[in-house]
């Protein structure tokens, strides 16, 4: 009833797993098996749009790449900084899709290859 993968890049053989065995449902179709990833690749911005994926965990890239050039700033500046930054990521869900697909990374990689 719950299927949870370590990284995106396996939707499609999930996809072809469940697709096999009649359970390849959106969330809002009966038989639904819970979905839910991590990473926040393109193809889980796609799964959870289409309905097929209820929630995926996502790498706030962005923050990282401020976190990273904040930190080599300090550095620079002869600052010390953290051993340890942390991005403490989201959770991208179906409920909330629009207002937090721009904090994905997987979401701008969809949007460049959409026209977007």
């Amino acid at each position: 009833n719950m299927l949870v993968t370590s990284s995106d890049f396996l939707i499609p053989q999930i996809k072809q797993a469940l697709t096999v065995a009649g359970k390849w449902k959106k969330s809002s179709e009966d038989g639904h098996v819970l979905f839910a990833g991590f990473d926040g690749d393109d193809g889980q911005y796609q799964a959870i749009l289409d309905g097929y994926m209820d929630v995926g965990g996502v790498q706030d890239l962005f923050f990282e790449a401020d976190l990273a050039i904040g930190a080599i700033q300090k550095i620079r500046a002869g600052e010390t900084v953290d051993k340890l930054l942390l991005d403490p990521g989201f959770v991208l869900t179906q409920a909330r899709l629009e207002e937090d697909r721009d904090r994905s990374w997987g979401y701008a990689v969809w949007k460049e290859a959409h026209g977007g």
